[in-house]
């Protein structure tokens, strides 16, 4: 049964938390989770399914998980053409992040994710989601990518994009964010910009990003970029509650 706890999450969140790893959910897998929930104390479950899998889906919300988010992925070749994207008047400097970064990049990561599947659950206390993007970008700061780079504003920290190479190498986009005196400025363009130039000196022939499907500013700025969808799968959390087929 592929069925994994969540040291991290677990700690984070307080509850016994598990994802789900397998392509599709059925009928038994279902019955198989309950159990093992069951005998393992698992509080929360993640199941990550393919939109088109319309029978997993189903199974799924047969045994009561709750949709969370839809999860787009995109991907482009690393190429050094022309910006697609014009008109960048976004002001600051970007730079590589450094360790006296860290408490402004906590503090804006705290406010940057908020579309995300872990505040749509309102099973997850809001203080402790934005605990986690806090300590994502500090352990990206720490080792966690293989780059990390800081846009300065008028008024400090103003933007961020952590940089990760795959196998391939592929490169891959973990967390972007802009601040909000930048949004709508040119300061995503200018962050993937960075990245971009990043990943083409790693020697990486494709880069790829996932985002929210809600997030359609996210998704505009990617296509701009030369970014297609290779990839539409929907978020569930099941929780496993007393009286209700076991515990969760």
């Amino acid at each position: 049964m592929p069925l994994k706890h969540l040291e991290w999450d677990s700690e984070l969140f307080g509850r016994r938390i598990a994802r789900f790893e397998g392509h599709c959910f059925t009928g038994a897998d279902a019955e198989a989770t309950q159990r093992l929930c069951a005998e393992r104390a698992i509080d929360c479950v993640y199941l990550l399914l393919d939109a088109a899998d319309t029978a997993s889906i189903a199974a799924a919300q047969r045994c009561g998980a709750r949709f969370v988010d839809i999860r787009m992925t995109l991907e482009a070749p690393v190429s050094e053409s022309e910006d697609r994207v014009s008109g960048h008047h976004a002001a600051g400097e970007i730079r590589p992040a450094a360790e006296r970064d860290v408490p402004a990049l906590r503090r804006l990561a705290a406010i940057s994710h908020r579309d995300t599947r872990f505040y749509t659950d309102s099973r997850f206390d809001p203080d402790r989601v934005d605990l986690l993007y806090q300590t994502w970008i500090e352990k990206s700061c720490h080792g966690y990518a293989d780059a990390v780079f800081v846009m300065d504003g008028a008024d400090g920290t103003q933007g961020y994009v952590t940089c990760h190479l795959d196998e391939g190498p592929t490169g891959r986009i973990g967390l972007i964010a802009v601040g909000p005196d930048l949004q709508g400025r040119g300061g995503g363009a200018r962050l993937l910009q960075t990245a971009r130039g990043w990943f083409i000196r790693a020697g990486c022939g494709s880069w790829r990003v996932a985002t929210q499907g809600a997030n359609a500013r996210a998704l505009r700025l990617y296509q701009a970029y030369g970014f297609r969808t290779t990839a539409v799968q929907v978020w569930f959390h099941l929780w496993l509650e007393e009286g209700a087929g076991g515990r969760l």
